[in-house]
């Protein structure tokens, strides 16, 4: 017993034309009902198997199932998508940026040291090159930056310190007046002289 499942599925629309049954829905129908009619059974047979499946499960409420599933599929497709959570940059590790600074620092002290320790190394040389010449007249001058340059640097000061205690000797005595010359044949002026020359070639500077 059984007749084709395209008759059933003709039979449903025919009697069923207002409700709006899935294609799934219709296929499971006929799948169901197929079975049951005679095989050379008339159009009123099988309207009689379909009404009586409507009876104890109408098929109106499930129309109303499959328009809910269909509404569902269709906004699962239009709705956007979610957008993505925004990226936050991670926290820094407070003790990483706690060591960086005290690196930092300590990295400071040393180049401070370093330099420090190079400017009192060039004092002490440039001291012992410009022995005989008053402090007075070359510690306004700045040192030369490298330290192969102190010698031209202390060379030049002495050069003009010589030429300057020269100028004011010659300047001290006035024409006529006899120099006196102390053994070796050598003029020098007193130290007390040069030191007051000095203070004084400062002042004029």
């Amino acid at each position: 017993m059984a007749v084709d499942k395209s008759k059933i599925k003709e039979r449903l629309k025919a009697l069923f034309p207002g409700v709006n049954l899935s294609n799934t829905r219709i296929e499971q129908l006929s799948t169901r009902l197929a079975p049951k009619p005679a095989d050379d059974a008339d159009d009123a047979a099988i309207d009689a198997v379909i009404n009586e499946a409507n009876f104890y499960n109408p098929f109106a409420d499930m129309a109303k199932e499959d328009d809910l599933i269909r509404t569902l599929k269709a906004n699962q497709k239009t709705a956007p998508p979610e957008p993505e959570p925004p990226k936050t940059d991670p926290v820094p590790d407070q003790k990483t940026d706690d060591t960086a600074a005290l690196l930092k620092t300590l990295l400071a002290k040393v180049e401070g040291l370093e330099a420090e320790k190079k400017t009192t190394g060039l004092k002490e040389k440039a001291k012992n090159l410009l022995a005989g010449v008053d402090e007075v007249f070359y510690k306004r001058i700045p040192l030369p930056e490298k330290e192969e340059d102190l010698d031209a640097w202390a060379t030049e000061i002495k050069t003009d310190y010589t030429n300057l205690v020269k100028a004011e000797n010659n300047s001290s005595f006035g024409p006529g007046t006899p120099k006196a010359t102390p053994p070796g044949g050598k003029q020098e002026a007193p130290k007390e002289e040069v030191k007051s020359i000095t203070k004084n070639l400062m002042r004029n500077l």
